[in-house]
């Protein structure tokens, strides 16, 4: 007995050691998968809901649901956790990216390109943790188990390793049910459930079309008194220089980078369209495909003049991917991201906001 005692307390001492330069010790690699999943989903609703002008009336009702998920779903993580350093990057930057989003101010170009980077960075750590999952696990360790590189920003030749192929995961239901639960928990998933439809009465014909194929976003439109798909700037920037990129590599390497590319999209569907399925997948990689060929096909003047139009197309193969999910899909996934956990404050800031600008207008 006082061997198992002593035991006891001397794993519990090591568990709480910090590195012996005094670098605090990391958070259990699960910890730190959830603390990301927060983010972009916290991130998301913040931009739902500031983006589709509610009123004062509707965001008190949906206050009140989201503060009774609040009550039953998992604490949120703690955002001050010990992280692997290239994730610690990535908190940092999401927390400013949060402070100015719960404000309701706009995100500088600044911060917008420091978030893509964080996202990037987010995204590379996610890919290598496809690689070493662990089936019999019952948490995050299922598919993403923790990687051997202790921070990806510091790989040699990071689209090499990054290319590989992820080992099998399971099916788009089980990926979608296992984040939802990770944030949510049971009894939290079913409250999202249970008023979605209520959700969808609040809203008007006007808001329901907007943020009726939303999905995941990280950074509002430039004027948020101008949302554009609820904080979605359709295919922009970003779209063009991923185009402009794929025209720029030579024939001889092209197909490797396109299967590189493909991948990503792939990837990201999964963030971006939750519960979609393989064969669903491979239709968009195929339109990606599609997209990117005919932009290397053109002639540099040809491009110039149809490169607005390309980048829509390549950014709707993604961002429009859940148009014809069932309607109890999207029911849910709209309530999801205005009610869900972590929204309570974004709705407490919104209702000051709101408060503040009647009594000027007075």
């Amino acid at each position: 007995m006082k061997r198992a005692l002593v035991t006891t307390v001397v794993i519990g001492l090591m568990a709480g050691m910090a590195a012996a330069d005094g670098t605090p010790q990391a958070a259990p690699w699960p910890e730190q998968l959830r603390l990301m999943r927060y983010f972009i989903m916290n991130l998301s609703s913040i931009n739902a809901i500031n983006g589709i002008n509610l009123t004062r009336e509707q965001a008190v009702q949906l206050r009140a649901m989201a503060r009774e998920i609040e009550a039953v779903a998992p604490a949120a993580p703690d955002v001050n956790a010990a992280l692997r350093p290239d994730f610690a990057e990535v908190r940092d930057t999401y927390l400013e990216d949060r402070t100015l989003l719960l404000a309701g101010q706009d995100v500088p170009d600044s911060v917008e390109k420091k978030v893509h980077q964080a996202r990037t960075i987010e995204s590379n750590v996610l890919r290598l943790s496809g690689g070493c999952p662990k089936p019999s696990a019952a948490d995050c360790l299922r598919c993403h188990g923790e990687p051997s590189a202790a921070d990806v920003r510091s790989l040699p030749d990071n689209k090499a390793v990054l290319a590989k192929d992820p080992a099998a995961r399971g099916t788009g239901a089980e990926q979608f049910q296992a984040h939802e639960v990770c944030l949510l928990g049971k009894a939290g998933m079913a409250l999202v459930h249970k008023y979605a439809s209520r959700v969808d009465g609040i809203m008007t014909a006007e808001q329901k079309d907007v943020i009726g194929s939303f999905t995941c976003c990280l950074t509002p439109p430039k004027s948020m008194s101008d949302p554009v798909r609820a904080g979605q700037a359709q295919g922009g920037e970003q779209e063009t220089k991923t185009l402009r990129w794929v025209r720029s590599v030579p024939a001889s390497t092209w197909p490797t980078s396109k299967a590189w590319l493909l991948e990503k999209y792939r990837s990201a569907l999964v963030m971006k369209a939750a519960g979609i399925t393989e064969a669903e997948k491979e239709k968009v990689a195929a339109k990606v495909s599609a997209v990117c060929e005919k932009a290397r096909g053109l002639s540099d003047t040809d491009f110039e003049l149809q490169k607005d139009q390309l980048a829509g197309d390549l950014y709707a193969t993604v961002h429009d991917s859940n148009k014809n999910a069932p309607d109890n899909y999207r029911l849910f996934m709209v309530a999801r991201f205005l009610i869900g956990s972590g929204t309570v404050e974004a709705y407490d800031r919104l209702i000051q906001r709101l408060d503040t600008q009647k009594v000027a207008t007075k």
